[in-house]
């Protein structure tokens, strides 16, 4: 704002002001960077546009691979309860700018649900202990905490928003040098498929969906 208004009004009083006046050199060491910056304010601004749509469409095809070959594996009726996310690690105002997981992308689109504004703090349900122990957990939800199952530190309000998950493997999505960036959970609303997401061959393809995650910077979304 303040840099538009320099580029608009400055050329004007550089026109007016008398040419032995010292002040169009001060004005013209305003204007220039003025309009500089503008500019690059304007190119970075659809840079990073462009750049958060092209690593939105490429999560999204990542999560659509990964779910069409776990489908591939399952009976037809089956297919439509088991659900792919990804969650980054970031900081917001309602979480009092404290870094939690919040839900990015999700097949099917979670956008409307209320399970997309939830936020996990770590050690806080399954995909917070992923994040806080940096590696996978499996979370079988049909058992209570007396039968060798947990709460995972829910609070009331997370636990009825999630009451119709039976089971969920998340997998922390790591990168060298800044650790835990996200994670890349699978869950499943039928008490039948729990074994399903214990399997091996559902944790292998998991670990090497957030591999290939890891390579982009998934941190830019939301």
């Amino acid at each position: 704002m303040i840099s538009a208004c320099i580029t608009y009004i400055v050329p004007v009083l550089l026109f007016w002001l008398p040419h032995e006046s010292k002040l169009p050199l001060f004005l013209l060491g305003i204007y220039v960077p003025a309009v500089f910056f503008a500019q690059y304010k304007l190119i970075y601004s659809d840079y990073a546009t462009t750049k958060r749509e092209n690593i939105s469409i490429l999560t999204q095809e990542i999560l659509r691979n990964l779910h069409e070959r776990l489908s591939r594996r399952l009976q037809e009726h089956e297919r439509e309860q088991i659900r792919v996310n990804v969650m980054i690690v970031k900081r917001t105002w309602q979480s009092k700018f404290k870094p939690v997981l919040v839900m990015a992308i999700s097949i099917p689109d979670l956008s409307n649900s209320p399970e997309w504004d939830l936020m996990f703090e770590k050690r806080q349900g399954c995909s917070g202990t992923a994040w806080d122990q940096k590696r996978q957990i499996f979370g079988d939800l049909t058992r209570i905490k007396e039968e060798g199952g947990s709460q995972w530190n829910l609070t009331k309000g997370m636990l009825e928003i999630t009451r119709n998950v039976k089971a969920i493997l998340s997998t922390p999505i790591m990168k060298k040098w800044r650790g835990v960036v996200g994670v890349l959970n699978i869950d499943t609303l039928d008490p039948s498929l729990v074994e399903f997401l214990r399997d091996e061959e559902t944790r292998e393809q998991a670990s090497e969906a957030a591999q290939v995650l890891a390579a982009l910077k998934i941190e830019m979304l939301r």
